[in-house]
């Protein structure tokens, strides 16, 4: 998804919890690696995360460092994460 963004001309700020793979997504499709995530979160209008868990979207979003404490009001943020076996909504 965030290859797509890339091709459709948007600004891509990639960070990931195992930094070569921040730096190896973009010298493959292009955008800007991070270092953490409050500076993936700096100017910019939304935010899409891709993680494998529901434990790990809470983390991101609402722990300490998180979207919630850096992301701007105001801005879209959308979450997806891949299916767990005993997830609940």
């Amino acid at each position: 998804m965030a290859a797509r963004f890339v091709s459709c001309g948007f600004r891509v700020q990639v960070h990931d919890s195992r930094e070569a793979a921040a730096v190896a997504f973009v010298d493959h499709y292009g955008g800007t690696a991070a270092k953490s995530l409050p500076d993936a979160l700096h100017e910019v209008d939304a935010v899409v995360t891709m993680l494998p868990t529901g434990a790990d979207v809470r983390k991101v979003m609402l722990g300490a460092d998180g979207v919630a404490e850096h992301f701007s009001r105001g801005g879209i943020a959308i979450a997806r994460h891949g299916l767990e076996q005993d997830a609940s909504c």
